[in-house]
């Protein structure tokens, strides 16, 4: 742009990019600064589907549009950036993150090369807003783009073919893409206060957003007017205020999705006025347009560095630190927008004239480049399922074989040798995941987004005593020792389980919109279930200690949990139950599987003087409550059976304890399962 010429479309809509890729960044490097930051990436959605759509619907008209020249040229424009990205990072995380994190970073790597990282998140349970990040994290936004250029293309010549013989291409066209944005968006608003999590990332549920920018750009262009440019600042002021103003505790997109993508449409109808005046020379200046010609490869770059940073650093980032990143995001994006993008989106300085696009040395990169991303993510993936599949074997050895020293009894002997020498139980590549993908996890453990209460049996089905086993992710953690005491017994188990969600008379305190309401309503109709269900001879439970409760009139949120646990155990006692409260089992520290791919396992023990949850039990005093009244209600302490010598182990007889900073294994559990079992028949005996 030179001298007082008016700018041109693609400026605004580099401008516009330059706002999205400017709001992740920020989100993601200072959350706090720029808390709706994410909203960059629905800004980018719109344009994708503003851009695209014109080109191919005009192509259609004059019976030009190519299928095989519309995914050459996205394959040149998308993939080689994309996959130099993936192939970096993983070789980098492959030298600074520890073992215990490769089997998320490489799966997620592969599930990105190949453009379904969304539904791989989905799968997985993801909550975008929570958890620990993972390196390719941010590909799921280009999955889902990428789904859209697949299909959308098909739904528009099909749509076009269909108008010219019912009355013109771009009437058809804009029937079918009126009809699939208003459809999806409805799915947005149905599905979004259900499961949010799913509706972050589906491809259908987010298409809306696409289809709102290929009716704009299918909009009748009217002549330019003044008040245009208000159109569009009008719609960049409410893009700034969401930015700033939404949250991630929001259940979205749903119908608060709608606000920022109107506004991005209505940037895009009105532009930013022909850079005359000082806010419009701002935000058409060369830096930001710049910004915007490089938004891919920033996107593209910023998380990874963001997340291995740390490991390269060994420590926490500074503010200073942080603010070198960012440099370096810019650093590498322009080096990669300029000798990758370019060079690779027309050909650039390989294209050979007169040689059939499908053979040009650049459609070979792109298809090589990400084909040696997917193998060696999968040799890296074979490589951890093997060592899995290793531990799974010793573990059955174990427990068939009845080998002494093995788990929980080596804590009991000090003098014990394990039998495994130092091999570790499960894997630490596969240690969290064997827990959080486990089949009782998946089938028996109802998520944050529902209240249906689901029910698993276990053990002998016709058994004359029945445990039910209640709780949150904590009482799935007990599930394992609870398995093995009752097929010890022949008894019947059941489980009632919840993510973090305690089954209590009380309210816990969410911060997610919808979620404390799901999660009272589920814990209500447990315990009524409980209640009624005649065949319950003891109730077996378990939750963290950590959970804030809706205060109720005259209480604090403390004597509100302890009022809430009594309450549900007294209704199970006077109807006949008696009941086994699990105490918390101690807390080890925060990176403990960090800390054994890197460290000798007896550097990662947590003293026993730090390893108790913060804040008092309101477990304990509501045990001691119903105690005082005379109700069967005990407390089994498990303190013992972690601790040793003033200290609580990584690694116990070959076991890696806890999966987290809070949940112990499935292995470690099994070996306790004679331990609750004794607990159980002391419980039922007394009765």
């Amino acid at each position: 742009m030179t001298g007082a010429a008016a700018p041109t479309r693609l400026a605004h809509v580099q401008a516009l990019r330059a706002v999205a890729v400017g709001g992740v960044l920020i989100f993601h490097f200072w959350p706090h600064a720029l808390p709706g930051g994410f909203l960059g990436v629905d800004i980018f959605f719109v344009i994708s589907g503003f851009l695209i759509t014109g080109g191919i619907v005009r192509q259609v008209e004059r019976r030009q549009f190519s299928f095989r020249q519309f995914y050459i040229r996205r394959i040149r424009r998308l993939i080689p950036a994309a996959a130099l990205v993936a192939l970096v990072s993983g070789v980098v995380a492959w030298f600074v993150q520890p073992i215990s994190l490769w089997l998320d970073t490489f799966s997620e790597l592969l599930a990105s090369t190949l453009y379904v990282q969304n539904w791989f998140l989905v799968y997985k349970g993801n909550d975008y807003f929570a958890g620990s990040p993972s390196l390719a994290q941010h590909y799921w936004s280009l999955s889902v783009e990428e789904q859209f250029y697949l299909i959308w293309p098909v739904i528009i010549v099909l749509a076009g073919w269909i108008g010219h013989r019912t009355g013109g291409v771009r009437r058809g066209v804009i029937v079918a893409l009126g009809a699939l944005t208003l459809a999806s968006f409805i799915t947005s608003v149905v599905v979004t206060p259900q499961d949010w999590q799913l509706s972050f990332f589906a491809t259908h549920i987010r298409a809306w957003e696409f289809g709102v920018g290929a009716l704009l750009a299918l909009a009748p262009t009217p002549e330019r007017r003044p008040w245009h440019a208000a159109v569009g600042w009008a719609g960049l002021v409410v893009l700034a205020v969401c930015l700033y103003v939404y949250r991630g505790t929001w259940p979205f997109p749903g119908w608060i999705g709608a606000i920022p993508v109107l506004a991005t449409a209505l940037c895009l109808w009105g532009g930013f006025g022909q850079g005359r005046r000082a806010l419009s020379r701002v935000v058409l200046s060369p830096p930001v347009l710049w910004a915007g010609d490089i938004s891919y490869s920033l996107y593209l770059w910023h998380w990874p560095i963001i997340v291995l940073a740390p490991w390269v650093l060994e420590g926490e980032t500074s503010l200073p630190v942080d603010l070198g990143l960012v440099v370096l995001c810019f650093l590498l994006a322009w080096v990669t927008k300029t000798q990758v993008e370019d060079r690779f989106r027309e050909g650039g300085v390989v294209l050979v004239r007169g040689v059939d696009p499908l053979r040009r040395p650049s459609i070979v990169v792109a298809t090589v480049l990400p084909l040696v991303v997917v193998v060696g993510c999968v040799l890296q993936l074979s490589t951890i399922t093997a060592a899995s599949s290793r531990a799974a074997a010793l573990e059955g050895q174990a427990l068939a074989s009845d080998l002494p020293c093995y788990g929980v009894e080596a804590l009991d002997d000090p003098s014990c040798e394990p039998p495994f020498g130092d091999e570790l139980i499960p894997a630490l590549s596969t240690a969290y995941v064997d827990f959080t993908q486990s089949p009782e996890n998946n089938e028996c453990m109802q998520t944050v987004t529902a209240s249906t209460v689901i029910r698993c049996v276990f053990g002998d089905p016709h058994s004359d005593t029945t445990v039910a086993l209640v709780g949150d992710s904590h009482g799935l953690a007990w599930l394992p020792a609870a398995q093995v005491a009752a097929e010890e017994r022949g008894w019947r188990l059941l489980t009632y389980l919840r993510g973090a969600c305690p089954v209590s008379a009380a309210v816990t305190k969410r911060y997610v919109p919808g979620e404390q309401e799901l999660c009272d309503a589920w814990s209500r109709d447990v315990i009524e279930e409980v209640v009624t269900d005649p065949e319950v001879d003891l109730v077996m439970t378990a939750a963290l200690n950590t959970i804030t409760w809706v205060p109720t009139e005259g209480r604090s949120p403390y004597e509100t949990g302890v009022e809430g646990y009594a309450q549900a155990w007294n209704r199970w006692a006077e109807a006949g139950k008696r009941v086994l409260v699990m105490e918390e089992t101690p807390l080890p520290r925060d990176d403990v599987l960090e800390c054994l791919s890197q460290q000798p396992a007896r550097a990662c023990a947590q003293p026993e003087s730090q390893v108790d949850q913060p804040g008092p039990s309101p477990l304990h005093a509501a045990v001691d409550r119903l105690r005082a009244d005379g109700q069967p209600v005990d407390l089994m302490p498990v303190r013992d059976l972690f601790c040793a010598d003033d200290a609580c182990p990584a690694v116990v007889g070959n076991i890696v304890v806890y999966v987290d900073g809070d949940h112990v294994s499935q292995p470690y559990m099994r070996t306790l399962g004679p331990r609750v079992g004794e607990a159980w028949d002391a419980l039922v005996n007394a009765g």
